[in-house]
Parts: structure tokens; sequence; C-alpha cells
């Protein structure tokens, strides 16, 4: 009988060691991401947003996109606005969140309002114009306002002071 009460208790004891590190594992997967008020929890809510920011930014930038590489293989320059390469005005991008889209000399610049959960919120493209070739641009997509773009645009990443670096 010992020994079956042995083996009882270390089945116990190994069934609590599961459930422990099961739930510590739901912790870990669950944890809020320090940031941004928009992002900060896995609601429904903060999701919404999340799928909002990503919604206007595929919207609003495909195009600008495009139009700024043909306008660069065209021109062996940047455009400086909107206007030289044959977009709308800045204001005229609306979205759900989107306020306005300008295209300066080497970036896109998206700015949201506060239901995006920042208010004046960024989102900016960089063009790499120094290595244009003909399969187009290398673009860097950054945000000085969103702490977790990341989870809202995976290949965007986080930079306080807006300065781009090396990928």
């Amino acid at each position: 009988m010992p020994q079956a009460m042995k083996y009882v208790g270390l089945f116990v004891l190994m069934l609590v060691a599961v459930l422990l590190g099961l739930f510590a594992f739901d912790r870990y997967k669950t944890a809020q991401v320090a940031g941004s008020p928009a992002m900060n929890e896995n609601t429904p809510e903060s999701l919404a947003r999340a799928a909002m920011i990503r919604d206007d930014f595929v919207r609003a930038s495909g195009s600008a996109k495009v139009a700024f590489t043909e306008y660069m293989l065209s021109n062996g320059k940047p455009p400086i606005s909107n206007a030289d390469v044959g977009l709308s005005a800045p204001t005229e991008y609306h979205g759900q969140s989107l306020v306005r889209m300008d295209l300066l000399s080497d970036r896109l610049v998206l700015t949201y309002d506060a239901k995006s959960g920042v208010a004046n919120g960024r989102i900016e493209l960089i063009a790499d114009v120094t290595r244009v070739n003909t399969m187009g641009i290398s673009w860097q997509c950054i945000s000085p306002s969103f702490k977790d773009i990341e989870r809202i645009l995976p290949g965007c990443r986080y930079s306080a002071d807006g300065a781009i670096t090396a990928p």
C-alpha cells in the first residue's frame, strides 16, 4: 500500500505542476503589452482598434507607394508632395481613424485621430531612395506614436524619435 500511495502522490504532484505550467503559459500569452492605450489589452475593443488602424493603413498606403515608386523611377528623384504624383490632398484621405496622408520627400506619413487610441498618432513609411532599381523601392515602416505597432503591422517598428535604422 505505501508504494501505491507514493505513485498517487507523485501523480498528483505532476498534475499540479502541469496545471501551474498551463496557467503560467496562459498568463504569458495574454499578458499586456506595454504601449499605447489602444492596444494595452487583448480586449475586443483593442483588437477592433488594431484592425481599424491596419485597414486604414493598407487602403491608403498601397496606391501611394505605387505612385511614389513610379514617380521616382520616371524622374530620378523623389516626389515632394501628394500633388507631384497625382494623389488627392492630404486631408482627403479619411478612414475609420485615418485623418490624413502626406507624401513628403522620402516618406508617407499617415496620421490617425483619437479613435486609434493615440490622438495625432503617426505611422511612417520611409522609402530608401538610395537603392532604387527595376524591382522598385525598399520601404521601412516606423511609428513614433504606437508603441505596440508590431502587433498591428508586423513589418513595422516603434521608434520614439522617428529615426530609422538599417534593417
